[in-house]
């Protein structure tokens, strides 16, 4: 899949709307082509959500003021996902729902991305379509559409047996999943932080967790807090380049049960850093005498 994703996002196209390549006039509108060059450089699925980033270069010897929309996304199942409040836009900072504005300096790049939240938790998609329309302060632009065809896409899920993180920057291990001698269990786990920012991340039990096992019994369950003491959530801090160590206390577990499947609610406390899914999930756990 990940040799299929790349030829095909190497052989992915960027036109302008109705594929005029012109770049206008001052008195017809412009092409947005004539102000920035596109390229993709990564597309790959988080949990249920799609991210795309992508390079913006100015082609101008002036700065110029951009504004960019959420874009229409289809994939090659036929299936469309519509500019808005699902597919969500980052220029250079925080993530915006409908638009984002900023300004990219002469000949400059910068690095860019958009999510499509609920692009699915099982389908499975080998590439995408996408439409974006731009506006370039003080300019009139007659085709301001940049289109992008068979972008190939990565899917580094495991669909059973591991853990699917909320974050392509945290990378969650299972360091045990192991029964107590009350009937319980401990879902202990690890998570590496691989980006420069710092994350604070905050994981829930309870009613914002859903927990069975293989023989479909559910469970309730709590995070832990500290060594021995747990609740319904808990904020775990990850250093940039660093890791920490948490877990999960489930109860009353089945005597015949084989592996755990648990789902928690994330959410990033963190300013001005976003993470890509809102759900972390730990699927067919091995459980451990």
């Amino acid at each position: 899949m990940a040799l299929l994703a790349t030829a095909a996002l190497a052989a992915a196209t960027f036109t302008a709307c109705e594929n005029d390549n012109s770049q206008g006039s001052e008195q017809d509108g412009w092409n947005i082509t004539r102000f920035i060059d596109m390229k993709v450089t990564k597309c790959v699925r988080v949990g249920q959500t799609l991210q795309v980033e992508f390079n913006l270069t100015n082609k101008l010897s002036e700065d110029l003021e951009i504004t960019a929309y959420s874009p229409d996304v289809t994939d090659s199942n036929g299936k469309e996902y519509a500019g808005g409040y699902y597919n969500k836009l980052r220029l250079k900072k925080s993530y915006n729902i409908y638009s984002a504005t900023t300004t990219i300096g002469s000949k400059e790049t910068i690095h860019a991305s958009f999510r499509v939240t609920e692009f699915g938790r099982t389908n499975v998609v080998e590439t995408i379509n996408y439409a974006m329309k731009f506006g370039v302060k003080g300019y009139t632009l007659a085709k301001a559409t940049l289109t992008a065809n068979n972008i190939g896409v990565d899917d580094p899920r495991p669909k059973e047996n591991g853990v699917q993180t909320c974050d392509t920057a945290l990378v969650f291990s299972v360091t045990s999943c192991k029964r107590t001698e009350e009937g319980n269990a401990n879902l202990m786990f690890n998570v590496k932080n691989t980006s420069k920012y710092e994350i604070s991340l905050r994981l829930s039990g309870g009613s914002y967790c859903e927990c069975y096992d293989d023989e479909g019994t559910r469970y309730t369950v709590y995070v832990y807090t500290r060594e021995n003491v747990y609740g319904y959530m808990h904020t775990i801090t990850i250093p940039g380049g660093g890791s920490v160590d948490g877990g999960f206390f489930i109860k009353n577990v089945s005597s015949t049960a084989k592996n755990i499947t648990l789902i928690s609610t994330a959410y990033c406390a963190t300013t001005d850093y976003s993470i890509a899914d809102d759900e972390v999930r730990f699927l067919s756990i091995k459980l451990e005498n």
